[in-house]
């Protein structure tokens, strides 16, 4: 198992292997048509990485391998009507939540916790077979709160 180490002092990193790691976790996801026009989507997934033999970096067994979030989510809908003869209008919006994860990018010794984040996606447009013109807007929010983990 790989991982990034900072060098203290100089600001330069290099990637040194970490020992070993086990993932356990799940995936699921939904999508269907609830009308002929309207399609929606969901998703869950959660993934427990850990550290679980020492190696070449500060990380102790049993802490979380690095930038691995424990929990994601999505969701989804898209509204397509026929409008004309080749032409159709749309509507999507696709929401996405990334839970916190560990970042070693300041300190191996007292990982950062990375906050969760969600990023919802708007777009809106006509398609034909051949063109798509589309309106695009991207909303993120951050957590700003920045603990260290306990050690």
């Amino acid at each position: 198992m790989q991982q990034l180490v900072q060098l203290p002092l100089c600001g330069y990193n290099f990637t040194a292997n970490a020992g070993k790691a086990q993932s356990a976790g799940f995936e699921f996801e939904l999508d269907g048509k609830l009308l002929t026009e309207l399609t929606v989507g969901f998703g869950v997934g959660y993934n427990g990485a850990r550290i679980t033999a020492k190696g070449l970096t500060p990380q102790p067994v049993g802490s979380p391998v690095y930038q691995v979030p424990d929990l994601t989510l999505n969701a989804n809908a898209e509204y397509d009507r026929r409008l004309s003869g080749n032409w159709a209008g749309f509507a999507r919006v696709d929401y996405s939540c990334v839970g916190e994860s560990d970042s070693a990018n300041n300190s191996q010794l007292n990982p950062l916790r990375r906050p969760a984040y969600e990023i919802i996606n708007l777009r809106v447009g006509l398609r034909s077979d051949h063109y798509e013109f589309v309106v695009f807007e991207r909303i993120s929010r951050t957590s700003m709160r920045t603990s260290a983990t306990p050690s």
